[in-house]
């Protein structure tokens, strides 16, 4: 139940997922971004805004600050990164949840915030995210993150390599845009 998520709870499981990686079923990522959605939808009625669409009844808000939805968001979204190699399956999802997060809390926290998890998740599947970017090339968003990506020093290098690696495919999306 997400209301029932809090920090340490989360933190606590992402060390135990690190330790013993191959013991969970990547279909964890599923219910990761479930929550995630949800916390989306409960900033967003917390702010006023509401979603587009909701399906059913929403469950009442949980007594939380906005602070403590970002800090749940954020430490959901450490979980990629160290999910089974097939994780990588949940790149586009992720990069879009994390465009939203961005979204949703405009003005309350900087981008960077949500892009260090993401860019550690982009790190650890770097074939597959720079096939991410070279397929949304002509999508703005996809463009700023990955030209934020490649100006951030920690994260830049194996996706640089990619990159490198498959110059005439970046040069043929790139042209193709």
């Amino acid at each position: 139940d997400y209301r029932k998520l809090d920090v340490s709870l989360l933190r606590g499981l992402c060390r135990l997922l690190e330790l013993m990686r191959n013991a969970f079923s990547y279909n964890i990522g599923k219910k990761v971004l479930e929550h995630l959605q949800q916390s989306i939808v409960t900033v967003r009625r917390m702010k006023g805004i509401m979603p587009e669409s909701v399906p059913g009844q929403l469950p009442p808000l949980p007594p939380r600050s906005l602070d403590e939805e970002a800090d749940i968001a954020l430490a959901l979204l450490e979980f990629f990164p160290r999910l089974t190699d097939r994780a990588y399956e949940y790149m586009e999802d992720v990069t879009k949840v994390t465009l939203e997060l961005e979204a949703v809390f405009a003005g309350d926290r900087r981008p960077a915030v949500w892009r260090s998890p993401l860019y550690r998740y982009y790190a650890a599947f770097d074939a597959k995210a720079a096939m991410l970017f070279f397929s949304q090339m002509n999508v703005e968003a996809y463009s700023e993150l990955l030209l934020d990506a490649l100006r951030t020093p920690k994260w830049s290098g194996p996706l640089i390599e990619v990159l490198a690696d498959n110059s005439a495919m970046l040069a043929r999306y790139t042209f193709e845009a």
